[in-house]
């Protein structure tokens, strides 16, 4: 059996809502009305078109700014950083927004899915109550008639009384359990309280296949998809992005400062080539030239000494804040590094739950045959003589259970399909 379909399951419970027009709707049109009616969704959209938006500013500012080269004064860390990382920074961060948008889509969609499923299986619950009712009801007539004519006692008729009540009640209960999961998957669309629907889908059994992947394989994909560690990544990324700019920044630094040093020092060494050819001669004018120039040696040398204080200072400097760059990524690593033991796990029990749940959808396959078979057996028999309309009425009870067994465990299969959809972080078609 490889598809098993709920047919059209119109919501017939009690006054006023028995008479409401209802409206068809699959599953596929209620995901469609959720998504549009989501103010998740909408948050999510939102939050990528903002993420854009910052990245657009970034690029531009990015643009507008000029850093000199080997000159001083040079352009502040800041300034580095707005040029180089921000715009990086900006990318990564709408990879994440829409990472995040598509997880909330996922999310909406499991919200959707339940609420539709909760529903069918609460319509096929009073479908099976409604049958219990009306078997209840004969076999109320049944004892009465049997009760007249001397054959069955007043107890027997008590206990069907007894049992007919506890069926009404039962078809009560599951009337207004309709109307609260009615509510609930019309609260996910958007529309009224009181819409009524038809459900009509084809389910495919076992369509999915999420058990055609090693664990290894299947973690690699949540890796790529899941916004969680995909948030912990570009954390990563970003501290990457921070140190390796930083570390540019203070090596331009660096290098407009040896420059500058590496010219002063020639200059240094024009002038002691001056003060050997002056001191050569032995006039007033080369004397005081002979002091200008040793007073300008001077100046030069306090320059370069200023020079190699500010390139000690900055390395000072390029050390401590790539050392807070430096911790921001092991933190950012130890987070990622939790964050795959996590996934891990979190992969594991869902292909454990689907593989249990799988099984239970053929365990039950297999009871819906059986209560078949069984029952086609009962109505040779009665049609023999060989069993009582009671043992057919038992038989249709238990097939009809096992119908609803089977379908609870269709429900549950596509369900843990979802949920781990929302493991992986994408869609499994």
């Amino acid at each position: 059996m490889n598809l098993f379909v709920f047919p059209a399951l119109a919501i017939t419970i009690s006054q006023p809502l028995a008479f409401q027009q209802t409206t068809d709707l699959t599953l596929n049109q209620a995901l469609q009305k959720g998504y549009e009616s989501s103010y998740e969704m909408k948050k999510a959209v939102l939050e990528v078109e903002k993420a854009k938006a910052d990245k657009a500013v970034a690029d531009q500012m990015a643009q507008s700014i000029r850093i000199p080269s080997n000159n001083l004064p040079l352009a502040t860390l800041e300034t580095h950083l707005a040029k180089y990382a921000n715009p990086k920074q900006a990318e990564l961060r709408v990879k994440q927004s829409q990472l995040a948008s598509n997880y909330a889509k996922l999310e909406v969609g499991f919200k959707v899915k339940k609420a539709y499923f909760d529903l069918a299986q609460t319509i096929e619950q009073l479908e099976s109550a409604q049958f219990a009712q009306q078997w209840a009801e004969r076999q109320l007539t049944i004892t009465q008639k049997k009760y007249t004519a001397g054959i069955a006692s007043k107890k027997e008729i008590l206990e069907a009384e007894t049992n007919l009540a506890k069926t009404k009640l039962s078809v009560f209960e599951l009337e207004e359990e309709v109307k609260k999961t009615t509510w609930n998957l019309n609260e996910l669309l958007g529309e009224s309280e009181d819409k009524q629907y038809n459900l009509t889908n084809k389910i495919l059994n076992g369509a999915v296949l999420i058990t055609d992947k090693s664990l290894d394989e299947w973690v690699s994909i949540v890796k790529t998809h899941n916004p969680n560690y995909q948030q912990k990544q570009i954390a990563l990324e970003i501290a990457d992005i921070r140190i390796n700019e930083i570390s540019r920044h203070y090596s331009s630094v660096l290098n407009s400062y040896n420059t500058q040093e590496s010219d002063l020092v020639s200059q240094d060494a024009e002038l002691t080539k001056q003060l050997e050819e002056l001191s050569k001669e032995d006039t007033e004018q080369a004397k005081r030239a002979i002091e200008e120039i040793k007073q300008k040696s001077a100046e030069i040398k306090d320059q370069i000494e200023q020079i190699k204080q500010q390139k000690q200072q900055s390395q000072q400097e390029e050390q401590v804040i790539k050392q807070a760059e430096i911790v921001a990524k092991q933190f950012a690593e130890l987070e990622l590094k939790n964050e795959t033991g996590k996934i891990k796990r979190s992969v594991m029990e869902a292909l454990s739950n689907y593989k249990i749940v799988n099984k239970n959808v053929e365990y039950t396959a297999k009871e819906l045959e059986k209560a078949g078979k069984s029952l086609r057996i009962i109505q040779l028999q009665y049609e023999n003589g060989l069993a009582s309309s009671m043992d057919v009425e038992n038989m249709r009870s238990a097939l009809n259970k096992a119908k609803l067994d089977y379908s609870k465990s269709k429900y549950q299969l596509l369900l843990t399909k979802s949920q781990f959809e929302l493991v992986v972080g994408r869609a499994i078609e």
